[in-house]
């Protein structure tokens, strides 16, 4: 029984690296504002990035599923915790009791090894009021500003905004540990 995932075209690869050098591109003449004069450095620096990401970062030959309406449902899931976590996070730091209990919690996450988990681990670290502090295997340790809240919600939550970008199902058991 073959379980490998079906190849990727060469037309699907040079697709992506398309897509890479547009992205590229678009990202230049954002940042220069449009200036026609900036190309004789941006042109350059883009086909080493170019290179570089090639080398650094292949396009995996194998086919991975995406969801552009998973993207935008994580962004829009992303802002609204990033809007109502900072204000969490406020409130706290100019309350006259300073209501906060920082601590450790660690969390055993059910998505993939690779760029799901790390996915995973950046967003918590954006998000006002905790930090990854280490990920290792399944295994990832959270810091927060107070561990009294319900951050297994918050850490569910996002995992599962994360899966449904690579339309990954998620197995149903948790597990979660203090430190």
């Amino acid at each position: 029984m073959n379980l490998s995932r079906p190849r990727l075209s060469t037309g699907r690869v040079i697709w992506a690296h398309l897509m890479r050098a547009s992205l590229l591109l678009l990202l230049w003449w954002i940042l220069t504002e449009g200036a026609l004069h900036s190309w004789i450095i941006g042109g350059p620096a883009i086909l080493l990035a170019l290179m570089i990401a090639a080398h650094l970062a292949p396009v995996r030959l194998t086919a991975s599923r995406f969801s552009l309406w998973g993207l935008l449902r994580f962004v829009g899931f992303f802002l609204r915790l990033s809007i109502v976590a900072g204000f969490d996070v406020a409130w706290r730091l100019l309350h006259p009791r300073l209501p906060i209990e920082p601590g450790w919690q660690s969390f055993q996450t059910r998505l993939p090894a690779g760029r799901m988990r790390w996915l995973l681990a950046m967003t918590l670290s954006l998000l006002p009021g905790t930090i990854t502090r280490s990920l290792e295997g399944p295994q990832l340790e959270l810091h927060a500003l107070d561990v009294r809240q319900d951050l297994e919600a918050q850490f569910r939550a996002t995992e599962v905004a994360i899966a449904a970008i690579f339309c990954y199902p998620l197995p149903t058991t948790d597990s979660v540990s203090s430190v």
